[in-house]
């Protein structure tokens, strides 16, 4: 089942250029962003909400938060930023589950974006930031 889907697509992305060239473009526009959030220290940055207020945003610690998932420290990550974990998750599951509808010529279910994902986001950003 495996094999034939793999098959499939290599048909499909030997048949559709634009397909092609659209992930050769994704694949070389996304690697240098992973090197430089893994290569590149992070300086310690001040947000302004935060030293206005005194009370973390729901933004801080992002990108550590992501650097710590990409490294594969999610205990780390989920103590950085909670609502940065659930969003690039979420991401990351809509982008293979939407790619994997429009190769598969509509045959595999997609995930469909719905406000109930961003509702869920809030529920953590508030329990996470201001409970």
């Amino acid at each position: 089942m495996i094999k034939e889907f793999i098959t499939e697509i290599d048909k499909e992305l030997k048949e559709n250029e634009y397909i092609k060239k659209t992930i050769f473009l994704f694949s070389i526009l996304l690697l240098p962003v992973l090197a430089g959030i893994l290569l590149i220290p992070l300086p310690q940055s001040s947000c302004v909400f935060k030293e206005l207020t005194g009370i973390p945003c729901p933004g801080c610690g992002g990108t550590r938060a992501i650097k710590s998932l990409l490294y594969g420290h999610f205990s780390a990550a989920i103590r950085y930023n909670i609502l940065a974990c659930y969003m690039s998750v979420f991401y990351v599951f809509y982008l293979i589950t939407n790619t994997a509808y429009y190769l598969s010529h509509k045959k595999i279910p997609r995930m469909v974006f719905s406000l109930k994902y961003i509702y869920i986001g809030i529920f953590f950003a508030i329990m996470t930031y201001w409970a």
